[in-house]
């Protein structure tokens, strides 16, 4: 582990955004997990990367995160076609439910792998 991943050891959320085929895999996340022990890690796939004017693709961008007075919950809840948004949304809510929510960041994911 470079110096660098090392300051981020400690991170309490990784947000990531990766390719499709890789993000799926076992291997993603366990290099992730290594990487940062004690972070809840989330995100989502990709359709690919843009840096400047080049697109690419198989690429897996992470943002660490140290929060100093913060909390993080992770919930997942499954896509019910017969669900609306509205009963969707209350369904994440019961289980988000804290009187010091400030923030809800939505990710939709195909599978509950993570």
């Amino acid at each position: 582990m470079g110096a660098g991943l090392k300051f981020f050891a400690n991170a309490d959320l990784v947000l990531v955004f990766a390719d499709n085929n890789y993000f799926q895999t076992d291997g993603c996340y366990i290099q992730l997990q290594e990487m940062f022990p004690q972070a809840h890690i989330v995100g989502c796939s990709t359709s690919g990367s843009v840096m400047g004017v080049t697109i690419s693709d198989g690429d897996m961008v992470a943002t660490a995160v140290k929060l100093e007075r913060s909390n993080i919950k992770v919930a997942l809840i499954d896509l019910n076609p017969n669900m609306g948004a509205t009963e969707l949304g209350i369904s994440l809510m019961a289980k988000l439910a804290d009187s010091n929510l400030r923030h809800v960041i939505v990710f939709r994911w195909p599978t509950s792998q993570w």
